[in-house]
């Protein structure tokens, strides 16, 4: 890419699509099930990482980043799902609680294990993200048990109606709305130094 504003776009069409995305995985799980979603989000973000090394031009990293919010947001609301069907209520706080735990270490180690295989070669991080997603993606085929309600059946228009009423209630809350624009904004400043800064670093 030529610019650092392709990067920025690049970083940011991402957290975009997740954000939609998410919605889209949440309506998956309740659907098909915790597992073909989680099953569905990993096989296609080891794939997707794979095709980083066949591109090399900003429209290809765009629709990449775009493939990747979406594939990645669908993991999380099945997963918390999970969480929901196989604990008990009262537990269900400190399962959460590991469940972030477990997101904070693997984003702790991953960087630090990029940048000492970066310095062999820069296609060798995404064989090896990808080799592990799609590993992982066999160990819950094999080993994971579906958790879904049997009586949970979601429909397309029941879903449509859902998010119609979702949406008037955030809109309606005026509390509820300004945590999440506050949110926003504050994850911007998070999100600019978290993007920012491995440039930054890279032209000391």
């Amino acid at each position: 890419m030529d610019s650092l504003l392709e990067v920025g776009i690049v970083i940011a069409l991402s957290p975009i699509a997740a954000s939609f995305g998410s919605l889209i995985g949440g309506h998956i799980a309740d659907t098909y099930g915790r597992k073909p979603t989680m099953v569905l989000s990993m096989a296609s973000n080891g794939l997707l990482m794979l095709v980083f090394l066949f591109i090399d031009s900003f429209i290809g990293y765009a629709i990449l980043s775009i493939g990747l919010g979406l594939c990645n947001s669908f993991f999380e609301p099945a997963a918390s799902a999970m969480v929901t069907d196989v604990t008990e209520p009262e537990k269900r706080t400190e399962a959460y609680g590991l469940l972030r735990m477990a997101h904070n270490i693997g984003a702790a180690i991953g960087p630090i294990i990029g940048a000492a295989v970066v310095v062999v070669s820069k296609d060798v991080i995404f064989l090896i993200t990808s080799g592990t997603m799609l590993f992982y993606t066999i160990l819950m085929l094999l080993f994971l048990k579906e958790t879904k309600p049997k009586n949970i059946m979601i429909h397309e228009e029941t879903h449509k109606q859902s998010i119609r009423f979702t949406l008037r209630v955030v809109i309606r809350d005026r509390i509820f709305l300004f945590y999440i624009v506050s949110g926003i904004i504050i994850f911007m400043g998070f999100s600019q130094s978290e993007g920012m800064l491995p440039l930054h670093f890279s032209n000391e």
